[in-house]
């Protein structure tokens, strides 16, 4: 891949106008080559009308529109279709990029990959190493495997979900992150003043059982990258929790998502929820 690659910047956006221009504005501040960039932001079309039409100094801007109430997954798999980009760049409306000329440095590390199919991200000042909270993959993985951005998520775990696939994958090794290029997630948990509905109205555990369901989904796609067959234990259900404890990633990381998952299990019936 050149240096003069497209990077698609895509996004749903809801409620959230002036952090959306904030976002757009650190593009344009930071960006060697607006030239090489695309944002592609999905807004609901009840919700259209509060967000006002400007110009961004050269920034190529495709909004477009589409019913309310859908899952996030769904959203970020429409912004993924409209995106022309080789390189698809997953974002939200809270987030602010902080690297000068980000996008040269991101290309030259794809530049150097043997193939497409790659995870990369940005440094995010919150969670770091630890999640690819804004994925970076090839448009042309993408379109080929659709269902690494599964449509069943309604608002969390898709970093997760594709997380797990590249740490299944030749163990991680076609994972990088960019710790150089920071790209700020401005979340509430770090600033309780950013708090607001979009937050809020989410259910805290919506994802839960979709992200211990797509256990096998995962595991499918990545014996389509390594042209091998792999499956659980055919004994176990969909739903099973031990699902996290099979395929091809390391056991420290299928062990650290297993109790993730039965800790947040195990809260969510002392809550009662």
């Amino acid at each position: 891949m050149s240096n003069d690659s497209v990077i698609s910047i895509v996004l749903p956006s809801r409620g959230r106008p002036e952090r959306l221009y904030k976002l757009l504005e650190s593009i344009i501040s930071t960006a060697d080559d607006l030239t090489r960039i695309e944002v592609v932001v999905l807004l609901d079309h009840d919700d259209e009308k509060n967000y006002r039409r400007r110009e961004f100094d050269g920034l190529n801007c495709n909004f477009f529109t589409g019913d309310p109430g859908r899952a996030m997954g769904d959203l970020n798999y429409d912004c993924v279709m409209r995106a022309n980009g080789d390189v698809i760049f997953f974002s939200n409306d809270d987030a602010v990029f902080k690297t000068s000329k980000w996008d040269t440095l991101l290309l030259r590390e794809i530049s150097l990959l043997p193939s497409s199919i790659y995870l990369m991200y940005p440094n995010d000042m919150f969670k770091g190493e630890k999640l690819c909270t804004f994925p970076i993959m090839s448009r042309k993985l993408l379109l080929d495997y659709p269902e690494i951005v599964s449509r069943r998520y309604l608002g969390a775990f898709i970093d997760l979900h594709i997380m797990d696939i590249f740490k299944a994958y030749r163990l991680g090794s076609h994972i990088k992150y960019l710790n150089s290029i920071i790209c700020e997630h401005q979340h509430y948990r770090t600033d309780i003043t950013l708090i607001d509905a979009t937050y809020t109205k989410r259910d805290r555990f919506g994802d839960d059982e979709h992200f211990i369901e797509l256990a096998g989904e995962r595991a499918r796609i990545v014996s389509e990258f390594s042209d091998k067959i792999s499956k659980g234990p055919s004994w176990l259900k969909e739903n099973s929790i031990f699902q996290l404890l099979y395929g091809s990633a390391s056991l420290g990381w299928k062990l650290k998502l297993f109790f993730y998952m039965m800790s947040r299990r195990t809260y969510r019936l002392l809550l009662n929820v």
